[in-house]
Order: structure tokens, then sequence, then C-alpha cells
């Protein structure tokens, strides 16, 4: 989850407080920040502004479009998604449709795509 926090503030927290005590209590801050930012990176900012702006959250908007979603869908949504298309790009299905080589081919890269989309989706969202 959010290890670099728990270290950081456990590291911080051990040093400040010179004791064990002190560091539980900066791993678990620690880790409270690090949720707290992946929270607003989902939500894209507190007031719905950009909020955490970064490669990740384009790369991570580019999957939300490639699945054909909004980031603000329930997991239940984006994970049926992901299912149904992968049920209409999937090889086995292509084939079984009798597609010419190039669109078989077609049908490949998009998978492809949609299994990229849904791995960032899945760990942006820890599930």
């Amino acid at each position: 989850m959010g290890w670099r926090g728990i270290v950081f503030g456990g590291i911080v927290g051990g040093i400040l407080s010179r004791g064990a005590l002190g560091a539980v209590f900066g791993a678990w801050t620690g880790h409270g920040i690090e949720e707290e930012i992946r929270r607003r990176r989902l939500r894209g900012g507190k007031r719905g502004g950009a909020g955490f702006a970064s490669p990740e959250d384009e790369s991570l908007a580019a999957a939300y479009k490639e699945l054909g979603v909004k980031a603000q869908s329930p997991d239940a949504t984006v994970r049926r998604a992901y299912r149904e298309l992968a049920k209409k790009y999937h090889p086995d299905a292509v084939r079984a449709r009798g597609l010419s080589d190039v669109e078989a081919a077609k049908a490949d890269e998009k998978m492809k795509r949609i299994n990229l989309a849904w791995g960032k989706i899945k760990d942006a969202r820890g599930l």
C-alpha cells in the first residue's frame, strides 16, 4: 500500500522522538499521508481541481479512456467494462468469429492495450 510513506514516517518519527513509539506513530502518519495522496489522485483533487498532476495521472486518464469509463466510476463498473472488452477482443473470440488475419491482428493489439489499461487501473485502485 503506502510503503514509502510508512518507511519515511517511521524514520522521521523515530529520529524526532528517539524511540520506537515515535517510529510507530510516524509510520502510521506516513501511511495516512500516502493514502490521502492516492485518494486525491483518483478523484483529481479535493475540489475537482487538478490535484496532483503527473505523467502517471495522464497515463491513468488514458487507461480509463481505453476502457471507456470515467475515473470516478465504481470498481464494479470498471471491472465490467474490462470484461466486456476482453470478451469482444480476446484472440480466441476473434478466431471463433472467423475474421481475417488483418482484423485478428488489430484485435490482438486492442486486447494488449486493454490489458495494459486494466493493469494500470488495478494498480492505482489497489484491486
